[in-house]
């Protein structure tokens, strides 16, 4: 926001001066007397706000001929924690969310997102409907980082032919944190650790096939156990009391199939990629400041459809942009409507008179061949 009120005064500056040097001369009017003030930031958002609304009914239907093969859901806290308002009264910030809710497809485009007051089902049920409405056949995976808890609500939702994965970048995740910064072995730990999900075959640098049976992996994870659990270097046990807890509760997980049988393109990380960019980059840029939840919306509508114009064109598909101040609309009934028709008609006017005018060079240059 502020380079864009710093770029606004350099215009108007620099059309200061020329008009100065034009009409007056600089010596009456010099550089001391440029009075001109920017527009506020409050104006600028006002305006990019109401320019987002306009556009938010084309960025709802590109979103809804998304395919969907499959969810993949998680929650981001760090980016929702700027959003909110000052209080009129003592101008403390109040926060109104606490996370953002991201559900992506098989992709990685996002198909639904929100921002939410807690991480509860209840603030995310009416997505998941929506979802519902949207399905041409029944929903049968779901990848989430809380599978045993939302196991039967999905399924309530989505009927019981759906199967409720626990998403292994969490399932990794559970036993990375408790690894120490300082322990010499963390590196190879975590690299060994990822092997405990693949099947012998697959022993590329990524997961090519779908993770193995729950035999196979609770196999995987007794080895990796036996393997690791006397180690000690430079009087540090690779694995620490905390370690060995997280990986039993991982077993639990093992052995209800929680982490079987998922795809080798299924998962969140998809969702953590885009969580990095929105925490790195802010919301709209603002890494620091609060913003409204208007300002916020806005801004995150526009930048999940620029993300699914990415993924779609990653797929060898096209899925049409939009500029950073247009408002593109759909065709309906074989008309085009909004600014799209005002182009359209624009683009017509403009071949009719290149026709015309070839037209009539050519009966010009015939005229002259014949005389």
């Amino acid at each position: 926001m502020r380079q864009l009120e710093l770029l606004l005064k350099d215009q108007y500056y620099a059309h200061f001066v020329s008009r100065c040097a034009l009409y007056n001369g600089l010596n009456e009017h010099g550089a001391d007397n440029f009075d001109v003030c920017s527009p506020t930031r409050w104006l600028i958002s006002e305006i990019y706000i109401a320019e987002c609304k306009l556009a938010q009914q084309y960025f709802n239907e590109c979103r809804n001929l998304i395919e969907i093969d499959m969810i993949c859901c998680d929650h981001t806290f760090r980016s929702a924690a700027k959003v909110g308002y000052h209080h009129p009264i003592t101008n403390r910030f109040v926060k109104q969310y606490s996370g953002l809710f991201i559900c992506m497809n098989g992709k990685g485009q996002i198909i639904q997102w929100s921002l939410t007051k807690s991480v509860g089902f209840i603030d995310t049920r009416s997505h998941f409907i929506a979802i519902k409405d949207r399905l041409q056949l029944p929903l049968k995976l779901a990848i989430i980082d809380n599978c045993c808890h939302l196991s039967k609500m999905l399924k309530n939702v989505f009927g019981e032919q759906l199967e409720v994965k626990l998403d292994l970048f969490h399932a990794v995740r559970r036993f990375t944190t408790t690894l120490k910064k300082s322990n010499p072995s963390r590196n190879q730990l975590i690299l060994d650790f990822k092997l405990v999900f693949r099947s012998r075959a697959d022993i590329g640098h990524s997961r090519l096939q779908s993770t193995p049976s729950a035999s196979t992996i609770e196999m995987n994870l007794d080895a990796f156990i036996s393997r690791w659990e006397n180690v000690e270097i430079n009087g540090c046990r690779a694995l620490q009391r905390n370690s060995l807890v997280a990986l039993q509760n991982l077993r639990t997980h093992i052995k209800l199939g929680c982490l079987s049988s998922i795809p080798a393109y299924a998962g969140t990380n998809h969702n953590e990629r885009l969580h990095r960019h929105i925490n790195a980059h802010g919301i709209m840029g603002f890494t620091t400041n609060a913003i409204s939840p208007q300002l916020a919306n806005s801004a995150l509508s526009r930048c999940f459809h620029r993300y699914n114009v990415k993924r779609e064109r990653a797929a060898n598909s096209y899925l049409a942009p939009v500029s950073t101040f247009s408002v593109p609309r759909c065709r309906k009934n074989g008309e085009c409507q909004g600014i799209c028709g005002g182009m359209h008609a624009v683009l017509c006017f403009y071949v009719l008179i290149i026709w015309v005018t070839t037209v009539l060079l050519y009966m010009v240059k015939s005229s002259h061949l014949s005389n």
